[in-house]
């Protein structure tokens, strides 16, 4: 019952997300950012490498900082894990 009820609340948004993209839930998914602001090692396309966990913007890409420099992280499986 509970599942149904999230799918039908997540079958409910894809109306505005085909007309405004992810732009309205970027905020709250960067005040939801468990990484924001911490070092953490990105594994993306079997390399593996330190950055700064920053949020995402407006079309849903993942912002990072390497070795100060801003990129942004888009598609295939990209994961981010905490550094100890």
């Amino acid at each position: 019952e509970l599942s149904a009820a999230r799918v039908e609340a997540l079958l409910g948004m894809f109306p505005r997300f085909e007309q405004h993209g992810f732009e309205p839930w970027r905020d709250a998914w960067n005040r939801r950012n468990a990484y924001a602001g911490l070092e953490v090692d990105v594994v993306q396309g079997g390399h593996t490498y330190t950055a700064v966990a920053e949020g995402v913007d407006a079309t849903g890409n993942l912002q990072v900082k390497v070795d100060g420099e801003a990129r942004l992280l888009a598609g295939g499986e990209i994961s981010l894990r905490a550094l100890s």
